[in-house]
C-alpha cells in the first residue's frame, strides 16, 4: 500500500518535521512500513494523488507555494524523474488519471492572483509535457478530482465560484468530461441557492457517482 500526504508535523505518520515537503510513504498489508521518502524542503509542499501503472508510481501536487510538480518513482521508493509547472493555483496538482500511456492532471490555471479557470495537463509516461487545455467558465474554476471511463473520456469534477452582487461567493459543483486530445465534450454544473461541492467521483458501470457536501 502506498500513501501520499504532506510532510509538516513531527510524531504524525506520514510527517518528518526536519524535512518537510511532499512525502510518499509505503506499508505492506499488515500497516508496517516499508519505505518512506520525501520531496523538497517546503512546509506548503504536498502530494495530492498517487496511480500505480507498470511497475512505476506516479504522483503529483505542489513543490511550493509557487512550484507545482508531477514526479515518478520506482517501487522502491526511487525517484525516477519529475516536471514543474508554473503556474497554478494554490492547491497545485489536485489528481491523476492514466489513459492510453498517457498521463491526465487535473489542476486549477492561475489567470490573475484572485482568478483561475479550470485545467487538464497532459504528460507521457516519461513525464515530457503534451498539451494543456483550461476550460473558462466566467467565473472561478477548481477542479479537485480526475478519472478515465471505458469510453476513453476524461472526467473531471471541481467547484465553480460567482461572486454575487453583495460580494458573497457562491458555489456550484462541475463536472466535465473531455476527449484524449482535451476536446470539451461537455461541462454541467449543479446547484440551487447553496453552495454545493464536488470532491470525488468514480465509475459505476457507465456512470459516474460523484461526491461533496452542500452548505
Amino acid at each position: 500500500r502506498d500513501a501520499v500526504g504532506q510532510s509538516i508535523y513531527e510524531n504524525t505518520k506520514v510527517g518528518k518535521s526536519n524535512d518537510g515537503g511532499a512525502i510518499i510513504v509505503k506499508y505492506n498489508l499488515d500497516g508496517k512500513l516499508i519505505w518512506e521518502k520525501s520531496l523538497g524542503d517546503s512546509k506548503s509542499g504536498i502530494f495530492n494523488d498517487v496511480i500505480l501503472y507498470n511497475g512505476y508510481l506516479y504522483c503529483v501536487g505542489k513543490e511550493d507555494n509557487r512550484t507545482v510538480i508531477i514526479a515518478k518513482y520506482d517501487l522502491d521508493g526511487n525517484l525516477v524523474i519529475t516536471n514543474d509547472y508554473k503556474y497554478t493555483d494554490a492547491l497545485g496538482f489536485t489528481g491523476i488519471a492514466l489513459l492510453n500511456d498517457y498521463l491526465y492532471v487535473s489542476t486549477g490555471k492561475r489567470i490573475t492572483e484572485s482568478d483561475t479557470d479550470a485545467m487538464i495537463v497532459k504528460y507521457d509516461l516519461d513525464l515530457t509535457y503534451v498539451d494543456e487545455e483550461s476550460y473558462n467558465g466566467g467565473n472561478v474554476e477548481r477542479i479537485n478530482k480526475i478519472i478515465s471511463d471505458s469510453k476513453e473520456h476524461i472526467i473531471m469534477i471541481g467547484n465553480g465560484y460567482t461572486r454575487e452582487d453583495d460580494e458573497s461567493v457562491h458555489s456550484d459543483g462541475i463536472i466535465a468530461k473531455y476527449t484524449t486530445n482535451l476536446n470539451k465534450i461537455a461541462v454541467v454544473s449543479y446547484g440551487d441557492e447553496k453552495d454545493d461541492y464536488f470532491n470525488d467521483i468514480l465509475l459505476e458501470d457507465e456512470d459516474y457517482l460523484v461526491v461533496g457536501y452542500s452548505s
